[in-house]
C-alpha cells in the first residue's frame, strides 16, 4: 500500500508544483492516520451497483476488479483503524506524460476521428486529480470516498465544443440532450480543487495528442 501511494504522488509531482514531502508522508501513514488509493477511471466501480457486473455474456471484468479492490481496501482500514481516503475519477483527460496512448486519450481521438456514440462523458483533468491526490493527503479531516468529476457532458455537446475549439474539424451531427445525470462537486470541492474548464483540459488533451503524433488536423 505504501508502494502505491508512492507511485501515485510521485505522478501527481510530475504535474503539479507544490512538492510533497515524503518523509512526512511516511510518518503520517505509520501512524495509522490516513491511507490514500486512487481508483483510475473509477466511475465504473461507482456504477456497479447499478449495474450487472456480467451481462448478456459480457464478463466485466475491470469493473469486478475495481469494486473488489475498493472493498479490500475498506475492510483493511477497518480492521486496522485506519482513515480511508479515496480517489474517484472519471474519464482523465489532458496532456498525456507517458508515449503511449491510455483509454481516455483513446475515447478523445476517437472522437476527434469521427465515431458516433449515444454515451455520455464524466470527465476531469490530470492536473485535477493530481492536485487532488496533494489536497487530500493535506486536508486532516479527508475522509471516505471523493469523486473526482469536473464535467458531464454528452457525445454531441463534446462534439460541438472539439468543432468549436478547431473549426477545421468535420464531425458527425447527432442530436442534443442532456446528460443523463450530473455528479456532484461539493465534496471534491470541500479539498480546495478548483475543477479546470472542460475546454482547458480538452484543448490541452488535442495539443498533446498531436505533439506526440497521435493526430494531425485535417487541411
Amino acid at each position: 500500500m505504501l508502494q502505491l501511494l508512492h507511485q501515485n504522488l510521485q505522478q501527481a509531482r510530475q504535474y503539479m508544483a507544490p512538492q510533497v514531502n515524503l518523509n512526512q508522508m511516511d510518518l503520517k501513514l505509520k501512524e495509522g492516520f490516513s491511507l490514500y488509493l486512487l481508483q483510475p477511471h473509477s466511475h465504473v466501480s461507482i456504477a456497479s451497483h447499478l449495474l450487472p457486473l456480467a451481462e448478456a455474456g459480457q464478463k466485466r471484468w475491470y469493473w469486478v476488479a475495481k469494486t473488489l479492490a475498493e472493498k479490500a481496501a475498506w475492510e483493511y482500514a477497518q480492521e486496522n483503524g485506519i482513515n480511508l481516503v479515496i480517489l474517484h475519477p472519471g474519464f482523465v483527460i489532458g496532456p498525456l506524460l507517458q508515449p503511449t496512448l491510455n483509454t481516455s486519450s483513446q475515447l478523445i481521438l476517437n472522437v476527434l476521428s469521427g465515431s458516433q456514440d449515444f454515451r455520455d462523458y464524466q470527465f476531469v483533468d490530470v492536473r485535477d486529480v493530481a492536485s487532488a491526490h496533494i489536497l487530500a493527503f493535506e486536508n486532516p479531516s479527508a475522509t471516505g470516498r471523493y469523486i473526482l468529476v469536473g464535467t458531464s457532458i454528452t457525445h454531441s455537446h463534446l462534439q460541438h465544443i472539439l468543432h468549436e475549439l478547431y473549426p477545421s474539424l468535420n464531425l458527425p451531427t447527432i442530436g442534443e440532450r442532456n446528460p443523463t445525470f450530473q455528479v456532484s462537486k461539493k465534496k471534491a470541492e470541500s479539498l480546495g480543487i478548483k475543477f479546470m474548464p472542460l475546454e482547458v483540459s480538452l484543448k490541452d488533451t488535442v495539443e498533446s495528442l498531436m505533439q506526440k503524433n497521435f493526430f494531425k488536423l485535417p487541411k
